[in-house]
């Protein structure tokens, strides 16, 4: 088992040119030791509680020890096992071994010719203004790690800068741009995974070996809100599936669980400020709409897309059933009235949000279609992977969509796949392989005569910066809001980043003057 789960990039820019690099004392090393210790217990604890007493092991007949016994007894004394301590070493010309002066570096070894050139190492530390950084899950047997790839469009570069080591299996990976320490742009990598919390990790900072904090951590105070019934839960109780971070309301971030729920994180405070319970199977996939803050498109297992309101999402959502189980759920940011959803029979489906049915259903692959990616340049450029092995390209222009290429990338079942935010053509790619596959699409003759034609545009989510979190000031009142969602403060933003969309919507308005959300109101 070696293979690259889920991928997600980082804008160029915004990473620290020579990241930080972590140095521990002794004493500091130990008291870290200790809290992990501490941890593990109480996960184990909460682990033996879902039991529900059941025993974790299997009996074995007696007849069944004893053979077992009887055989390990006949190795031992074939291969004189019970002498092999005793025997007399000191002949063996290698006995000697351990006298062997060790180094810190090669530069201070006589015996060592070649030096440690720092001079290089430090340059390959540097991360120029013109590179991209891919975020990476990558398992290998029982390993997990979060490789941190810097790709370079200009030179074709593409190597691991760094690693982190994750607790756990890694399922989805968000960039966030928001530090909570200061209310101010960061860079930094959530993690979900099979653990029922939350791991953020810093990006400017390596050789780190715990996150600069965790979201839903275990704890016995969670371990008691769990046994009762009427408690409301701070926490997944389940592993994290998705997660999206809004980049409207910046500090709030969603995740998507197995546990049949979406939460709602205020990364100011570092709770979970709403649980949304609406869904009825697992949320394998969200979004936050590009320009409405408070939309929040999922997929389920339920073969269910909704789209919440989420300033009341238990009174204003809408929910569109597909053929399976939903895989991936994207939005149409050049058309914001449109999204995108796949399925594991392999279909695509492409639905306007005001009304009940499907613009057009496209039979894309013949397994799950695992990744969607939009071109965030190019209008109705899609790319699409799948279980099948296979990518494809396709053009949506004028809802009549059209397969350009089909690819096999030879990385066996496609596992993800997501759009460079600062490159038209090009798209990051994993699947059943160690390494992440970066194509650049228009290097295919097929694929560059064909869009050739096609203007290079930068629509508003890209173009504009990311406003700052709005005030309880800005916001405006509205009715069956809780108090949770009332320090969210995830309504619509009044700057230009919403005049995308509210552009169309502003009319609708005024005539109906409703307070319902218009990505869920049914023209």
């Amino acid at each position: 088992m070696n293979f690259v789960p889920c991928v997600a990039w980082v804008k160029r820019g915004v990473s620290k040119e020579v990241p930080d690099k972590v140095a521990l004392s002794e004493e500091e090393l130990k008291k870290i030791i200790e809290e992990t210790k501490d941890d593990i217990r109480d996960i184990d604890e909460v682990v033996e509680d879902d039991a529900d007493g059941k025993p974790s092991t299997v009996e074995i007949g007696k007849d069944e020890a004893t053979d077992d016994m009887q055989a390990i007894e006949d190795e031992m004394a074939k291969y004189h096992l019970e002498t092999y301590d005793e025997e007399d070493f000191q002949d063996n010309p290698l006995s000697g071994i351990g006298s062997l002066t060790y180094y810190a570096s090669n530069n201070e070894d006589p015996y060592i010719t070649l030096r440690d050139d720092k001079d290089e190492d430090d340059e390959n530390l540097v991360i120029k203004p013109t590179d991209n950084l891919i975020l990476a899950g990558h398992v290998e047997r029982d390993c997990s790690n979060l490789d941190v790839y810097v790709y370079n469009e200009e030179e074709k570069q593409l190597f691991i800068h760094h690693d982190i080591l994750l607790p756990a299996f890694p399922l989805c990976v968000e960039w966030i741009d928001f530090d909570p320490s200061d209310n101010s742009s960061g860079n930094f990598a959530a993690v979900g995974s099979l653990s029922p919390h939350i791991d953020v990790w810093d990006l400017d900072v390596i050789d780190c070996i715990e996150p600069a904090y965790q979201l839903g951590k275990v704890t016995k105070k969670t371990k008691k809100a769990r046994k009762s019934k009427n408690t409301a839960l701070d926490a997944h109780e389940d592993a994290v599936l998705d997660l999206s971070w809004n980049k409207q309301a910046r500090h709030i971030l969603a995740s998507g669980s197995a546990d049949f729920t979406v939460g709602l994180w205020d990364l100011n405070s570092g709770k979970m400020a709403m649980h949304i319970t609406e869904p009825q199977e697992k949320v394998q996939s969200l979004v936050w709409h590009p320009f409405e803050s408070q939309s929040l498109l999922t997929g389920c297992c339920d073969h269910k897309a909704m789209l919440f309101d989420c300033r009341d999402p238990s009174n204003n959502h809408k929910a569109w059933q597909f053929d399976g189980e939903v895989e991936r759920v994207i939005w149409n940011h050049f058309e914001p009235f449109y999204f995108l959803a796949s399925t594991e029979t392999g279909f695509v489906y492409y639905v306007d949000v005001r009304q009940t049915g499907t613009v057009f259903t496209l039979r894309a692959h013949t397994k799950a279609v695992t990744g969607l990616s939009l071109s965030n340049h190019i209008a109705g450029c899609l790319t699409t992977v799948s279980a099948d092995r296979t990518c494809k390209i396709w053009d949506l222009k004028d809802n009549k969509p059209e397969c350009v290429l089909e690819r096999d990338l030879h990385l066996g079942h496609l596992q993800c796949c997501t759009p460079c935010p600062d490159a038209p053509y090009i798209v990051a790619i994993g699947g059943e392989q160690s390494s992440v596959k970066v194509w650049d699409i228009k290097d295919n003759a097929t694929v560059r005569n064909h869009f050739s034609d096609r203007q290079i545009q930068i629509p508003k989510h890209l173009e504009i910066e990311c406003p700052q979190p709005e005030t309880s000031s800005d916001v405006a009142e509205t009715t069956n809001t809780t108090d949770a969602m009332e320090t969210l403060s995830i309504e619509p933003t009044t700057s230009s980043s919403t005049s995308y969309v509210g552009s169309k919507m502003e009319k609708k308005k005024k005539k109906n003057k409703s307070k319902k959300s218009p990505l869920v109101k049914k023209h």
